[in-house]
């Protein structure tokens, strides 16, 4: 509290740059968070009984992507103009060179390359192809993992309980989401084996 006082008492305008820097943090994670869980729910068959759902979901979806892109972007200008780290330009767009606690910075500068290359990719699902799509899609939980790495590592209220219990629940959610997805995909029945058509007999009589 003393760091916030006297940062105040200084320059107003450091300590609102610190502010942005962890409020979009938190944005980004929490809405990269509730995309991974329905992203997860949808492709475990969660929602295969309520389809009139999908259709909701799919929207809230997309909208959540956009939003942790959104954050993800003010977070790492606003680190520009924060008077305490002082990064370069460099350092912001360099994975591990922040000077920082440069390997858990790192983490979150690679988990927030995923996200900028992962969200928008479902612009381009019909021109990938739905299965590639789905294959690239499927790193979105480790850019996950990597963001939850990045804010226990790095962040500064990592020792709080309002802001770890929040981490480790949203972990474990994904955690059992994917646990069911990998289940769903273990029980789903190999294709039919095509068996080679028998030679066409021709219609003249043997001698």
């Amino acid at each position: 509290m003393s760091v916030v006082l006297s940062a105040v008492s200084r320059d107003p305008l450091q300590y609102a740059a610190w502010l942005t820097v962890r409020a979009s943090g938190m944005v980004a994670l929490a809405a990269l968070t509730l995309t991974v869980w329905l992203g997860l729910a949808s492709a475990g068959g969660l929602l295969k009984r309520r389809p009139q759902l999908r259709g909701t979901v799919g929207i809230v979806h997309e909208m959540l992507a956009l939003a942790a892109i959104g954050a993800l972007v003010v977070h790492g200008v606003s680190l520009l103009f924060d008077g305490w780290l002082k990064p370069s330009v460099l350092q912001v767009l360099v994975p591990f060179s922040m000077s920082h606690a440069p390997f858990w910075t790192g983490l979150g500068q690679l988990a927030g390359y995923a996200v900028l290359l992962l969200g928008p990719s479902f612009y381009l699902r019909k021109r990938i192809g739905a299965k590639r799509w789905r294959s690239i899609h499927r790193f979105t939980t480790v850019a996950f993992l990597l963001a939850v790495g990045h804010a226990i590592g790095s962040g500064t209220d990592t020792g709080s309980a309002w802001l770890l219990l929040p981490l480790l629940g949203g972990t474990a959610v994904a955690v059992v989401l994917l646990a069911i997805r990998a289940a769903r995909a273990n029980r789903r029945p190999a294709p039919p084996v095509r068996r080679a058509a028998p030679p066409r007999r021709s219609g003249a009589l043997a001698p």
